[in-house]
């Protein structure tokens, strides 16, 4: 007869044995509970410019038309020409009669609608306009200006030099007090409004002319000992290429440290940038490497902004995002909806659900509004 110590022990080992698969069962089932909940839900998006922002009626029916339409995130313009939408210590109000991004977040609240902080990183005004403001930045700072390769500031070119890529005045983004007046900003909404992101736009160089600041120019050549471009630079590139590097590099230090700042403040607020679709052309002429930015964890996606009606072409501005070996869940298309059709938006919708993109963002709500085509 088996001793009852025997008996005993193999009890325990049965009914450990037992419990360990038990426990092994809901560990799983907790990770597949985890994965489901913890994915990103889908974004579809719209951006509303700072017109929309204006009045508390038009931010009423811009929700309600958001939410009418089964979109999710409203990307509203929250600061434009160096002026805040919302209540800053820092910049000058641009509506003195309400607060309208505390507005918004109160009435996309009752609609289950996120709100994204869309903050122009440079742009501070009309060209050929100085400011005249005593409290807005380039009046108190006109040395901030960029500077194109003649050595002339864009704060004196004239209106008719405006430009998709030069729309406005622009901020030099060589200059560590710009990059810290760009960075504090943002950092300012994340610390006073719950947003759930902020998301950049135009923080790139608005072209390769562009970026030679006097101040900016003695930096690279401290760190690079060149005295003027186009010189070798350590015996082996070209002193322009290692300008370009140099360019890529402070968009990506002012990201890099407003995704840092933020996620100090509020873990759970997005860092989000509008980018150019093409990433040669924005890695190059834009110095806007936002490949390297999702690569190296500085921004939780990009809205790369492939503004065509040409299914063509939009398929070719996917096919090479896809070619980059990226995360596709960390991209939401920018379409340029106020030059198509309806079904032509509705058609680029599906391909990018079909190929696992993060979403889509719009552009724009006071476009589409007049058009009267919001629903895709």
């Amino acid at each position: 007869m088996e001793p009852k110590e025997n008996r005993r022990l193999k009890t325990l080992l049965g009914l450990c044995r037992k419990l360990a698969l038990v426990f092994s069962v809901l560990l799983v089932l907790q990770v597949l509970f985890q994965n489901e909940e913890g994915k990103r839900p889908e974004i579809r998006g719209i951006w509303v410019t700072r017109s929309t922002l204006t009045s508390k009626e038009s931010i009423i029916q811009m929700l309600s038309d958001v939410k009418d339409a089964n979109l999710t995130d409203v990307f509203v313009q929250v600061n434009a020409n160096g002026y805040a939408y919302y209540a800053s210590d820092r910049l000058p109000p641009a509506v003195a009669s309400f607060d309208p991004l505390g507005f918004v977040l109160e009435e996309a609240a009752k609609r289950d609608l996120r709100v994204h902080a869309w903050v122009n990183a440079f742009t501070t005004g009309s060209l050929g306009s100085p400011p005249s403001d005593p409290r807005h930045v380039l009046f108190q700072h006109p040395e901030w200006s960029t500077v194109d390769i003649k050595g002339v500031p864009v704060l004196e070119y004239p209106k008719s030099r405006a430009s998709e890529a030069l729309p406005t005045q622009y901020l030099e983004p060589g200059l560590p007090e710009v990059q810290r007046w760009v960075i504090d900003n943002c950092l300012e909404i994340v610390e006073k409004y719950p947003v759930a992101g902020i998301h950049l736009d135009f923080l790139r160089y608005p072209g390769s002319e562009f970026g030679y600041h006097p101040q900016a120019l003695e930096r690279f050549e401290e760190e690079h000992g060149a005295l003027h471009l186009g010189f070798e630079v350590d015996g082996d590139f070209k002193a322009e290429e290692a300008f370009n590097r140099f360019r890529r590099e402070q968009i990506t230090f002012i990201i890099q440290s407003i995704f840092e700042g933020v996620k100090k403040c509020k873990r759970d607020v997005s860092v989000s940038a509008a980018v150019y679709p093409s990433y040669d052309d924005a890695l190059n002429h834009k110095f806007q490497d936002w490949f390297t930015w999702l690569e190296r964890g500085y921004a939780d996606f990009v809205c790369p902004m492939i503004y065509t009606p040409d299914y063509d072409l939009f398929l070719h501005g996917l096919a090479e995002i896809m070619g980059l070996d990226i995360d596709q869940s960390k991209v939401a298309v920018g379409l340029g909806a106020y030059q198509d059709q309806k079904e032509g938006v509705a058609e680029k919708i599906q391909t990018l659900k079909e190929h696992g993109f993060y979403g889509f963002v719009l552009f724009s709500y006071d476009a589409l509004k007049e058009r009267d085509t919001l629903d895709f």
